[in-house]
């Protein structure tokens, strides 16, 4: 069964501070882990979501104790969405340019970010928001190498 699970919401689960491995299911296209509690090493060592290539949508906003976004965000290769938002402790979002079918980043109330790894690379990419991250620095250059036509929201 677990090979067809197609949408996993743990979202709003706030107690839960631990997560079993996620199934490295080829057809899990959406996870929503948004205002789960586990600390960095739970995300880096635990839940092993850079091995779910199929996602399409990843919510990881309110997770207050995460502080990077790194080394499993490379592999997920389709993901066309993520959603990173009102996380005042993440300083760093790398990893970002693997993400070819990416089209929506959602960046907006990260407080401590404070830069953003190339983007010009991303070339579905259609929408970015940084509203709220008053910490990013040189914001102009990041609009200047975005795709033709994508908005940005500052």
């Amino acid at each position: 069964m677990a090979n067809k699970l197609k949408i996993l919401n743990l979202s709003s689960c706030l107690a839960l501070t631990r997560l079993p491995k996620v199934p490295e299911s080829g057809s899990l296209e959406v996870l929503d882990l948004s205002l789960f509690n586990g600390d960095q090493s739970t995300w880096e060592d635990e839940l092993d979501i850079g091995k779910l290539k199929n996602l399409k949508v990843l919510n990881i906003s309110l997770c207050p104790k995460l502080e990077t976004v790194v080394s499993w965000l490379p592999n997920m290769e389709k993901l066309g969405s993520l959603e990173i938002t009102d996380m005042p402790g993440l300083r760093e979002v790398e990893g970002l340019a693997n993400l070819k079918s990416l089209q929506r980043l959602d960046l907006r109330g990260c407080t401590s970010l404070e830069r953003l790894p190339p983007l010009e690379q991303l070339t579905e990419l259609g929408m970015v928001n940084v509203e709220g991250c008053t910490n990013l620095a040189d914001r102009s250059a990041i609009i200047g190498k975005l795709p033709a036509g994508a908005m940005i929201y500052q």
